[in-house]
């Protein structure tokens, strides 16, 4: 199944393609690819605009990647990758396809008279092919492109030990909030802030 716009797979081809690849040997790469500030491309210039960024960031993913690799638009301006990495492939080789399609975005597009120039970062996560899970391997992939776009963006960044650790810490307080047992020792204090020359209180802050 292939979506509408930009002819390339969605979602689900990522994910029948993942589970397909975790039965053989070797590594798989779950990329994500983010135009970066894709709603001042529609504001600046019109939707159609955006629409041909779309379709231009397809291009230019499959002109990036080997024939055999799986380009997915997973819903507006994002996009992921799937590539598949023989035991003894060097890690360069993400890295090397993540170069080229950062680069390759950099170039203008001509759109009704019209230059436009735009960016993507990219957040990538690789494990042992007979481990992929696609939702963790994109949950790691996405907290590597928040870092991606933390850099400035236009740029790319790997899941490593450093981001894991950042991954785990934020997992864990965001689990230690849902406990009602912990919850229930949160308490709220307050103290009004105060007008220094009317002495009146006008709010409060926690």
């Amino acid at each position: 199944e292939h979506e509408g716009m930009s002819g390339l797979g969605i979602r689900a081809t990522c994910a029948s393609e993942c589970e397909r690849r975790s039965r053989a040997n070797g590594r798989l790469v779950v990329m994500l690819v983010d135009i970066d500030h894709f709603k001042a491309v529609n504001d600046n210039f019109g939707h159609g605009a955006g629409d041909a960024v779309i379709m231009s960031v397809a291009v230019r993913l499959k002109a990036s990647v080997r024939r055999d690799d799986v380009v997915a638009r997973l819903g507006g301006d994002e996009f992921a990758v799937l590539l598949h990495l023989d035991d003894d492939a060097p890690d360069s080789v993400a890295e090397a396809i993540a170069a080229k399609v950062v680069e390759r975005m950099t170039r203008e597009l001509s759109f009704q008279g019209t230059v436009i120039n735009f960016s993507v970062s990219i957040g990538y996560s690789e494990v042992p092919a007979q481990d992929a899970n696609l939702e963790d391997t994109l949950s790691r992939a996405d907290f590597a492109l928040y870092k991606a776009k933390e850099k400035g963006r236009s740029c790319y960044q790997p899941f490593n030990t450093g981001i894991a650790r950042q991954l785990y810490r934020s997992k864990r307080m965001q689990a230690l909030v849902r406990e009602d047992t912990y919850a229930q020792k949160l308490k709220m204090h307050y103290q009004p802030i105060v007008h220094i020359e009317s002495r009146h209180d006008y709010g409060f802050e926690a």
